[in-house]
């Protein structure tokens, strides 16, 4: 895409922490998370969590 970022640019993409939940238990659960379709650039994907046992939404704001 021709997008370059500084290596310490901050994230502009997050989840705000008050709802951090809601990617997995709805849009993931209920969903199957379409965030995860949104851009091409795998921005916003679904990966395991660190206990392996569910997912996470993982967002590669240096994709965006």
């Amino acid at each position: 895409s021709g997008v370059n970022h500084e290596h310490d640019q901050p994230a502009h993409l997050k989840v705000k922490p008050d709802k951090a939940d809601v990617p997995v238990e709805i849009s993931f659960e209920k969903y199957a998370g379409p965030e995860g379709r949104f851009c091409p650039a795998k921005v916003y994907e679904y990966v395991p969590d660190e206990s392996g046992d569910g997912m996470k939404l993982q967002i590669n704001a240096q994709n965006c």
